[in-house]
């Protein structure tokens, strides 16, 4: 069996704006070649914190790659800045009935404003690259 990098460019995501109690994201098991979520293996799996999880000997730790981080780098080196002044606004005028953050801002940057589809579908390609090359290292 074969560890498929989409699978491990998947669980490399990572959101610096998530309230995680835990260093690690997720997790490589060695036998079933299988990823796991940390809170999954403490949730479902008996295992009590995530140094309980990294003294079992079973588990890799994942790479992370922080989405945020990654979404305002592109956003500054993107040529049209009137994606950067459109990502502004969103954020300086957030009136949103929930907590938002810088995430859901670019969501609604990418979803919301159809002249920017072909922003959305660069960013999502870059992604995907970057997560892909992460995977690559990590294995």
């Amino acid at each position: 069996m074969k560890i498929d990098l989409k699978d491990a460019a998947c669980f490399g995501e990572w959101c610096s704006e998530e309230d995680s109690k835990y260093e690690v994201h997720a997790w490589f098991e060695k036998t079933s070649l299988k990823f796991f979520y940390t809170s999954n293996l403490i949730n479902k799996f008996g295992y009590k914190d995530y140094e309980e999880i990294e003294k079992s000997g079973h588990f890799i730790p994942v790479f992370k790659v922080d989405i945020i981080e990654l979404q305002k780098e592109f956003i500054a080196n993107y040529p049209d800045k009137e994606i950067e002044e459109t990502m502004n606004w969103i954020i300086a005028n957030d009136n949103f009935e929930f907590d938002s953050g810088y995430e859901v801002a670019f969501r609604i940057l990418t979803q919301d404003y159809p002249e920017f589809d072909e922003f959305g579908d660069k960013y999502f390609d870059y992604q995907q690259s970057v997560l892909l090359e992460n995977a690559k290292k990590w294995c």
